[in-house]
This record gives C-alpha cells, sequence and structure tokens, in this order.
C-alpha cells in the first residue's frame, strides 16, 4: 500500500509538472556525453544514468497515456500507425505485452549489464553474459512473431511518446479526476454518435477553433485537417501486413514459368 501511494504521488507531481518532463529529460541526458573521461568508473556511471533515463521515461510514457485518454476529443492527439498497432497488441494479449516490455529492458539496460559484468567477474564471464542477453532477445522476438500471427516484429515494439505534455494543464488534470462540473463542460462540448458510438467535437468547439486565426480563416482549412488516410481506416492488426503465407514452391506450382496468373 505504501508503494502505492508513493507512485500515485508521483504520478500527481509528473502531470502537474508535465510542460517540463522532456526538458529535464533532455537535460539529464545531456551528462552522459559530459562524464566519460571526468574521474574514475565515469563511463559505466554514465551508462547507468542512460539507461535509468531510459527506463524512467518508459515510466512516464505510461503515465502520460493513461492521462491522454481523459483528455476530450478536442484535446486528445491522435496516434500514429505504430503506436495504433503496438497499442492494440499490448492491450489484446498480456504475453506480447511481457515480452515487448522484456525485449525493451533488456535493449536499454544490455551495455549496463556487459560493463558491469566486465568490471566484476571478466571478459569470459561477460560474453557468456551476451550469450544469454541476445537468446532471451530471441525468444522474445519469437513470442511476438507467434503472438501477431508472424506479422513483422517491428521496433520499438512498445508505444512511442507522441504526446506533447503541455497539453496537460490544471484544467485537464481537473477534468480526468472525474469534477462534476467539468464533466458535464466536457459532455457539452461532445456528442456521441447513435450507432458508432464515437465521440465527436460539437460545433461550438468548431467555432472556438475558428476564432482563434484571421477573419479569412476558411473552412476548408479545417475539414482537410479532418481527412482520413488509409492507416486511419484500417483495424490495428491491418497495419503490419502478415507475410505471404503460400510456400514458394506451390506459387511456382501454381503459375508456371511464363505466366503472369491471369487468365486471358
Amino acid at each position: 500500500m505504501l508503494i502505492l501511494s508513493l507512485l500515485n504521488k508521483y504520478d500527481d507531481l509528473i502531470l502537474n509538472n508535465a510542460s517540463q518532463i522532456s526538458s529535464i529529460e533532455s537535460s539529464l541526458r545531456t551528462l552522459t556525453y559530459v562524464l566519460p573521461g571526468r574521474f574514475a568508473d565515469a563511463e559505466f556511471a554514465s551508462e547507468a544514468l542512460f539507461a535509468a533515463l531510459n527506463l524512467i521515461g518508459l515510466y512516464h510514457d505510461s503515465i502520460l497515456a493513461r492521462a491522454a485518454e481523459n483528455l476530450p476529443p478536442s484535446k486528445k492527439p491522435s496516434p500514429s500507425p505504430h503506436n495504433r498497432y503496438t497499442r492494440y497488441w499490448i492491450n489484446s494479449s498480456k504475453t506480447y505485452q511481457r515480452a515487448s516490455l522484456a525485449l525493451t529492458f533488456l535493449q536499454y539496460t544490455d551495455v549496463l549489464l556487459e560493463m558491469g559484468v566486465q568490471k566484476k567477474w571478466g571478459k569470459e564471464i561477460k560474453w557468456k553474459l551476451i550469450s544469454i542477453i541476445e537468446l532471451i532477445k530471441v525468444i522474445c522476438r519469437i513470442i511476438l512473431l507467434y503472438k501477431t500471427h508472424e506479422r513483422t516484429v517491428i521496433e520499438p515494439t512498445i508505444p512511442r511518446r507522441e504526446i506533447d505534455p503541455s497539453i496537460f494543464n490544471s484544467e485537464d488534470l481537473n477534468k480526468s479526476n472525474g469534477d462534476a462540473m467539468n464533466h458535464e463542460q466536457r459532455e457539452s462540448d461532445t456528442w456521441v454518435g447513435r450507432y458508432t458510438n464515437r465521440v465527436h467535437d460539437s460545433i461550438s468547439i468548431v467555432r472556438k477553433g475558428c476564432a482563434q486565426y484571421s477573419q479569412n480563416y476558411d473552412v476548408n482549412e479545417y475539414l482537410m485537417g479532418k481527412v482520413l488516410m488509409v492507416e486511419d481506416v484500417r483495424k490495428p492488426p491491418d497495419l503490419n501486413c502478415r507475410p505471404l503465407s503460400l510456400p514458394i514452391t506451390s506459387i511456382k506450382h501454381k503459375y508456371p514459368a511464363g505466366t503472369d496468373g491471369y487468365q486471358r
């Protein structure tokens, strides 16, 4: 219970200072370029800091992603095809989630582990550790390949951070905390389709967006921002097509040499 309460307080701290997350992480990452050569074991300390920042950034991404789900549609960022695909498999398969997190963790910490083992036990043990780490990576990728029905394993296997932390402010946090008044205001700015159950912006939100521009604002500019591409209408699993399931021998048998496969 104590750990959960501390994590909740940390989550609130991150959301209250969300606009400064990227700048703080970037500032700390610059230390990894300054530390090497400054003192003994500086390279190990630099690599440890780099790995720690990657893992902390991974946790920050999960905090921002959860908070973004409670934003109104007008402020909610549209995910990229990569994030739609990876988030679909993470939500639909616990095995995919564990394998992708394990693979990401090893990719962030493998160099640090190698440096620590070499410093403690020597190069011979280091190469054994490298073999074990690479074997685990292969197993994780095979699991991902199996759970996605033989689709190509994409990198990274987890969603990227595509959320601008500056979109979170005190007003959005109050909405996400379930304040009744803000909840009613949020509902008045949106409407739900009768058949699709999708949430859309109301005309008042559109007018507010148009008012931010000049008087010569063209409605076509607003409509072009709502245009759907091919990737937007595809289902998440179809964003990464499966390889051709027919073996080469069967293709040659079906389409002999000298034919193009079409009836004339």
